[in-house]
This record gives structure tokens, sequence and C-alpha cells, in this order.
């Protein structure tokens, strides 16, 4: 999927979770499959890149417009030829590790990994974001799902006695929408 599409398909199913926002995801019903495949978790280093962000506070129940204003940003950057993309999406997120409800507040980059030449575009910034030690794992399904690939990363993150660094990453693969059990994303948890 070019970057383009991928950012439109982001924008419509983050559209879609507006709705969503107030109430994190649930795990499906034991007796209801769901369409979701969580991968072995792995400790790995993923490599620096160049990370073209808006940094935001925001918390789970706002956190749709930060996200929806900074892909539509994205967007025109890529379609006026501003912004070359050499990766996928990317979400750091740090401080979520003290967030207990939907309102708590936790500081969010949402953006996209580009090319070593990129120059800041309107108010998105350009940084390097450092290689990652981490605990990885890939999920594949609709959003309602990745509560269980984050309880997978958590469980073996304390049974491997590892230590989290409070910075974790989502890379988008793929993404079709909200409800799709097509979407792809690679969770990073930061290790010390």
């Amino acid at each position: 999927m070019n970057p383009a599409a991928l950012i439109v398909a982001l924008s419509l199913g983050l559209l879609t979770l507006r709705a969503d926002a107030a109430d994190p995801p649930k795990p499906p019903a034991p007796d209801k499959p769901a369409d979701v495949s969580v991968g072995d978790t792995r400790v790995m280093t993923f490599p620096a890149a160049t990370f073209l962000h808006a940094p935001t506070r925001t918390t789970f129940a706002d956190m749709v417009g930060p996200i929806e204003k900074t892909l539509a940003a994205v967007e025109k950057g890529v379609n006026d030829k501003q912004i070359t993309p050499a990766g996928s999406a990317m979400f750091v997120y740090r401080g979520v590790q003290q967030v207990k409800g939907p309102n708590d507040p936790f500081d969010l980059e949402i953006g996209w990994i580009v090319a070593d030449t990129q120059q800041p575009v309107g108010d998105l910034k350009v940084r390097k974001a450092d290689a990652f030690k981490c605990l990885a794992v890939v999920f594949q399904g609709p959003v309602a799902g990745m509560g269980a690939a984050y309880g997978k990363v958590m469980s073996d993150l304390s049974a491997r006695k590892l230590e989290p660094t409070g910075e974790h990453r989502e890379i988008y693969l793929h993404w079709e929408g909200k409800d799709s059990p097509n979407n792809v994303v690679w969770l990073l948890i930061g290790i010390k």
C-alpha cells in the first residue's frame, strides 16, 4: 500500500474510533472466535530512523483528534511532494504505564518514518528516533483485538523479568480500517 493510501486508510479507521474512544478496546468474549493473530514476542533493537511527527499530550478518550489532524497534514505533504516517506506510520507513546483510565494524559508523537533528508513541514517536526531496544510482537486483526497483543507482550515482559523504559511504539505495517482482520501492527515495548 502506498503511503498516501495508508494515510487515508488510517484516517478513515480512526474516524470510526471516535465513538469508541472513551472505552478502551476489550478482548473478545471467550466463546466468540476473533480474527486476531498475535505472534511470538522477541527481544530486538529497532533501527534508528528519521521521524516526521507531531508531538501532543493527549488521553485515550481524546487522541483521535490529534491523530486525524497529523495524518491529514502528512497526507497533504505527501501529495504536495514535501514529504518523502521511507517507512511506515509510527506512534511513539510515553507515560502510558501511569494511565489508569481513558482520561489520564500521556505524551504521543504521531508521525511517519521518512527519508534522512526530510525537512520539517508546517507544524510537523523532524527528529532522529534512536535505535530502540524492545520486546516486540506482531499483531494482525481489528483494533478491538489489539489488547490481546498488549496482554501477551506485558505478560512476557514480566515472565522474562525485563524492565520497561516507559516508551513504546506502534508501527503500522498495513491498515484497512479499525474493524479489518487484515491490519498488521508491530508493537514495540521499550526495555532497559
